[in-house]
């Protein structure tokens, strides 16, 4: 069992974004520069389980470099470059009907798209037109009588405050016998 913060010695628990492997590992491979070769092989020195992580890494690299360089059978690659043909093939078929459909969008008079393109604006303004007679309509009768009364409201920043409810029945008795308020 190993301690917290020590090299993990079983390769069930090997964490290859473990900034301590990619450390050893480039070690190892004669990858660092001299001051981080130093730092390492001091901790290597005091480290116990480091140090047999390491071992355990330079012998397994070692027994795989006796194995022979793998190489692919003769049936293998024949699958393999019969697929690529085939992939081949079907990225042409694919580019020939683009290029196709390219040449064919080409061939369409300009005069044919600008007829359409007026057509389109011209049905757009339509329905733009057509929707605000719509919400027009739908206009309710509050907001008829407050866009009638809208000078009113817009003045009334300007209209003095009614003090109390008997100068509203003054004002109304004056009007009701015919006088100016």
């Amino acid at each position: 069992m190993t301690s917290p913060g020590s090299t993990p010695r079983s390769e069930d628990s090997e964490d290859p974004d473990d900034p301590r492997l990619t450390e050893l590992v480039a070690y190892l491979d004669g990858e660092l520069d001299d001051s981080s070769s130093e730092r390492l092989e001091k901790r290597l020195g005091q480290d116990r389980d480091l140090r047999h992580y390491a071992e355990t890494l330079d012998r397994t690299w070692q027994m795989l470099n006796t194995l022979g360089e793998p190489t692919a059978s003769g049936e293998f690659t024949r699958k393999t470059l019969a697929s690529i043909t085939a992939i081949s093939k079907e990225t042409e078929t694919i580019s020939a009907s683009q290029a196709g459909l390219a040449k064919r969008f080409s061939q369409v008079p300009v005069a044919k798209i600008v007829l359409w393109l007026l057509v389109g604006f011209i049905g757009t303004g339509a329905a733009l037109l057509l929707a605000q007679q719509t919400d027009l309509r739908r206009t309710s009768a509050d907001d008829r009588e407050l866009l009638d009364d809208l000078d009113l409201l817009k003045q009334y920043q300007q209209l003095r405050p009614i003090p109390d409810e008997v100068f509203l029945n003054d004002l109304s008795k004056q009007t009701s016998e015919g006088g100016t308020p």
